[in-house]
């Protein structure tokens, strides 16, 4: 390519460029106007979409009937607002789905929900990372999770009843 080739291309890539600079607020302000006359997806639904985020601490199985399970979790302190703990709960449900009952300590400390049980001396440890609850009874139909915004809050100030 010699050097006049190499100019006209130039040229013309820095007019099709200023072309596109011209007409790009437009075509954004088409497309936001056709996305706010088009139903949307609620944001629930995407984000339900991705697996909830949690680490399996200990598990306690009770040896007589009915055979309960108690789960110590934790989770980022960041996931303890309404989608996410709802999210949470569906996914330990179906994480968890072969347990007729099901009882889930949610703590925001990994290092707790490995190593300390809310007895004895070690709960007032288990309490402070102690964050949430989730029950699930599938003999009786029932599920819910409760948990707190902020460490210090009561564990039920936010309860989402989900079955």
């Amino acid at each position: 390519m010699n050097r006049k080739e190499l100019i006209i291309r130039v040229s013309l890539t820095a007019t099709i460029l200023v072309v596109i600079a011209a007409l790009l607020p437009a075509c954004q302000h088409k497309i936001s106007q056709d996305t706010n006359a088009a139903p949307s997806l609620p944001k629930q639904t995407v984000e339900e979409s991705k697996p909830s985020e949690y680490k399996v601490g200990q598990v306690i199985r009770n040896s007589t009937e009915p055979y309960d399970v108690t789960v110590f979790i934790s989770t980022n302190p960041k996931h303890f607002v309404r989608d996410e703990m709802i999210r949470l709960a569906r996914q330990l449900n179906s994480d968890f789905s072969k347990e007729q009952i099901l009882v889930v300590e949610i703590l925001d400390d990994d290092y707790t929900a490995s190593n300390y049980l809310p007895v004895a001396n070690e709960y007032t440890i288990f309490n402070k990372a102690r964050r949430g609850l989730y029950r699930l009874n599938r003999i009786k139909g029932e599920e819910y999770i409760e948990f707190s915004t902020e460490r210090g809050k009561p564990l039920n100030e936010v309860r989402i009843k989900l079955h």
